[in-house]
């Protein structure tokens, strides 16, 4: 019986990893600039089915992703900011993602507890806090380390002299609000329903996994033979 949770738990994370990759590889840009991304879907989901030590095993994927859509020029900025400030840009693409995994699983956790284990708010809160966590740390850190690129920017698409830090702030929330609320819309209609579907399957199994992952598959060739 364990044997046979063991196998399902790492199928299941092995499917939802690759349905992040696949995501990963579909962006759709808007009229401000960034890019509408699916990639938050499947770390919602996988983070609030095994938790918090998962969730940032996704967000590293999700982080590896952006950073080679950026190096590569898939993202149109990403050149630019690499070339401008490399460690910045790795920096921007991992610690949010992780983050945002990590937190989303801890989070999540709780409310199962909290709500005895209501799959409809956890569904909700996670598609939440997935796009709310990312939104805000990812921009916390782009202003942090490319503040002088995004001024310079502005004043070249606008021909001012000079720009304060209140109206590079307004420009970003504009700019990230709407990709926010379509990213919220996505998360909403798509992690919602998965997160209640999926984690009825994960109680009813029982199904567990963790960074003893390494250990599990060892057991589970030992197990076999």
């Amino acid at each position: 019986m364990k044997r046979n949770q063991n196998i399902l738990s790492v199928v299941l994370l092995s499917l939802l990893t690759a349905l992040g990759i696949a995501f990963s590889f579909f962006s759709f840009p808007i009229a401000t600039g960034l890019n509408i991304t699916l990639t938050g879907v499947f770390v919602g989901i996988t983070a609030t089915l095994f938790g918090p030590s998962i969730g940032a095993y996704v967000g590293f994927i999700w982080g590896t992703f952006s950073l080679i859509q950026g190096v590569t020029g898939m993202d149109p900025s990403g050149p630019v900011l690499f070339a401008t400030n490399p460690f910045g840009l790795v920096f921007t693409c991992y610690f949010p993602r992780i983050l945002d995994g990590f937190l989303v699983g801890l989070i999540s956790k709780f409310i199962k507890k909290w709500e005895k284990g209501n799959k409809v708010v956890t569904g909700i809160v996670s598609s939440i806090l997935v796009v709310v966590l990312n939104t805000f740390v990812f921009l916390s850190c782009y202003i942090g380390f490319f503040y002088p690129s995004l001024k310079d920017a502005i004043l070249n698409a606008t021909g001012a002299q000079t720009v304060t830090l209140g109206a590079i702030l307004t420009f970003l929330l504009i700019s990230a609000g709407l990709n926010f609320i379509l990213e919220l819309a996505i998360n909403l209609v798509i992690d919602t329903p998965a997160i209640i579907a999926l984690d009825k399957i994960v109680e009813k199994n029982n199904l567990k996994i963790s960074f003893t992952f390494k250990s599990k598959c060892k057991n589970l060739t030992k197990e076999s033979k």
